[in-house]
């Protein structure tokens, strides 16, 4: 894995990923433990369910909305890590997941369900449409 061959200090404080694509299978492949971890989720699944495209090989993100996983997905995946979501930022895009193990004070999680965030530039009604037009594609579901 190239990421896993650049590092070579283990543990580290911050780790960033956003490759509109596979993001979820790189996760759950890292051996390594950030402190923080802030990854991109797709906000256009919702907040409900566990959602990840399928893993695929030279995959090419079409400006569809259909990549990545769904904040849900990462939760389940990043809890197995000892992982806790802490915050999502502002336009509801990147989520930051702490290593508890790593810090003195304890972090309580985030309710996915009560925190999510939607870009205020886009209405319900458009993330309702393509919602429904997305649960019609492949998806790998937990």
């Amino acid at each position: 894995m190239v990421i896993a061959n650049s590092i070579t200090k283990k543990n580290f404080d911050f780790f960033s990923l956003d490759t509109d694509d596979m993001d979820y299978w790189i996760l759950e492949k890292l051996e390594f433990n950030p402190k923080i971890i802030c990854a991109e989720f797709n906000p256009w699944l919702g907040k409900y369910e566990k959602l990840i495209i399928p893993k695929k090989l030279n995959f090419n993100y079409k400006s569809d909305m259909y990549y990545g996983a769904s904040l849900k997905a990462y939760q389940f995946l990043l809890n197995k890590k000892n992982y806790k979501l802490v915050a999502i930022e502002s336009s509801g895009n990147n989520a930051f997941f702490i290593n508890q193990h790593e810090f003195n004070i304890h972090f309580d999680e985030l309710d996915v369900e009560k925190s999510f965030k939607l870009d205020p530039k886009f209405e319900i009604k458009t993330y309702e449409e393509v919602y429904q037009r997305l649960l019609k594609k492949e998806w790998v579901k937990l």
